[in-house]
């Protein structure tokens, strides 16, 4: 009987492992170490990414959303980040130093000769142009074209001689392409009518993260106030920014043995449109940690939510079925994926479990789905899945380490420790339907069929609790 129940714990916990939501999609690289998927792009109806197998590092698959992933290119395959761009119906990328394309049925190909140039990467269709980096024999890293007939060729030697403008971060705005920053000459920076120039009041901040919402393009920045939230208006010429941490600190130097006093800083992040405003993360002032926050066009940025315990391990926003995915830190499950909905945050799966978190990675939306790049010590980095429509997930309201249920697994009776009055208790299966409703401390199940449930908690307060719970037979 002994060796039954064991077995049928495995069982059951395999079917944890399987039937979760989020899931992984597939092994690429047994072992610990995992394909590591990056560079996630949608096109012609499938997901492409680069990730490791097995044999080479540098492979490029395809997954169209049911069957296994499958190699497209899986020799010497490699290239920077930044590197997918659709133009004209094709898929382009860098792979060997060059610029190939793909159609979605024939191989891949190189796609044209870049002219001097090497290692392109950061596209953007611009005015039915392809923009991007390229490393030039004599200029160094400059702003490249491609027109889709011609062979690619240096656009503009931004800063002149062998001294690399490296320019990034493009984004159109009011169909103008800007972009930043550039080596030794750190302003925001825009192409228009044929003629390259920078934006009066951003020189030398550094500009980075562009977004544009509201007709306005945001960014972030630095300068004496420190690394904060921008904002630039093109049709009244406006530039202006919000110092969401001020203040300063002393730095000790103990070469030079003096004080320096450093700006604070709230380097906003990860910029998302979610119900028409805009939301981004940011360090906070009075807690020194990474927050949610939001900005709806008028006043000031506002703090909407916080769960996170670190400054960094926060962010990566993205929307899903109306609404807010982004991965977080709260100081008890690791860095984990989370969602928003307007109202509340919650647990979306604890994948890797304990307190050193999956590390969610490279999200995007396909078929609508949620898919990314996560961590487990079983196997490692590999890519996941989170369907808004399966089933539950492990919704929590709020997360409280001082609750306890057990036995888990259980045969039928469990205990609930909470530090609050529990005003009800509810069971429900894996596709959320309720079996029972109950109040009190100890809770039987004894007449639930084996099998993982889920046990949410509500408190005197209207604080929800919920957890995982498996039954196992008598």
């Amino acid at each position: 009987m002994k060796r039954k129940i064991i077995l049928l714990m495995i069982l059951l916990f395999q079917f944890i492992l399987n039937g979760q939501n989020p899931k992984m999609v597939k092994d690429l690289r047994p072992g610990i170490f995992g394909s590591d998927p990056y560079e996630l792009i949608v096109f012609n109806g499938k997901l492409f990414f680069k990730a490791a197998d097995d044999v080479s590092f540098h492979v490029l698959w395809e997954f169209d959303g049911v069957n296994d992933p499958v190699k497209i290119i899986s020799d010497g395959f490699y290239s920077f980040n930044n590197a997918f761009c659709i133009y004209k119906n094709l898929l382009f990328f860098q792979k060997n130093e060059e610029l190939w394309s793909y159609d979605g049925f024939n191989q891949p190909a190189k796609a044209v000769n870049i002219i001097q140039g090497r290692d392109p990467s950061n596209f953007i269709v611009y005015h039915d142009t392809l923009f991007f980096n390229s490393t030039h024999e004599y200029f160094g890293c400059e702003l490249f074209i491609y027109d889709g007939i011609n062979d690619a060729e240096i656009f503009f030697d931004i800063v002149p001689g062998s001294t690399y403008s490296s320019p990034s971060n493009y984004t159109i705005y009011n169909d103008v392409l800007y972009f930043c920053p550039i080596s030794g000459k750190e302003d925001l920076w825009y192409y228009k009518n044929n003629g390259i120039d920078k934006v009066n009041g951003t020189e030398n901040i550094s500009p980075y993260n562009l977004f544009v919402y509201n007709n306005e393009l945001f960014f972030s920045g630095c300068n004496e106030i420190g690394n904060e939230f921008w904002k630039y208006n093109s049709e009244m010429n406006k530039v202006e920014y919000f110092d969401l941490f001020p203040g300063s600190f002393l730095h000790y130097d103990p070469i030079d043995d003096v004080y320096y006093s450093i700006p604070n800083s709230s380097y906003p992040l990860d910029f998302c449109t979610y119900n028409d405003t805009l939301f981004f993360t940011a360090i906070d002032s009075l807690t020194n940690q990474r927050k949610l926050w939001f900005y709806t066009g008028q006043g000031t940025p506002q703090i909407s939510q916080h769960i996170s315990k670190d400054k960094f391990d926060f962010g990566n926003l993205i929307v899903l079925a109306n609404c807010l995915y982004f991965t977080c830190n709260d100081g008890i499950y690791g860095e984990e994926l989370w969602c928003y909905n307007g109202k509340n945050i919650k647990l979306v799966g604890d994948i890797m479990h304990g307190s050193g978190g999956s590390q969610p990675r490279n999200l995007i939306v396909y078929n609508n789905k949620l898919y990314f790049s996560a961590t487990t010590q079983e196997y490692g980095c590999e890519l996941w899945v989170y369907d808004p429509n399966y089933g539950v997930s492990i919704p929590e309201n709020k997360i409280d380490s001082n609750i306890s249920i057990y036995p888990n697994p259980t045969k039928g009776k469990v205990t609930i420790e909470l530090a609050s009055a529990i005003e009800e208790v509810c069971i429900a299966n894996m596709s959320g339907k309720i079996v029972l409703k109950t109040k009190g401390n100890n809770i039987d199940l004894s007449n639930l069929s084996s099998g993982v449930y889920i046990i949410k908690v509500v408190n005197k307060f209207g604080e929800i609790f919920e957890r995982k719970i498996v039954k196992i037979s008598q």
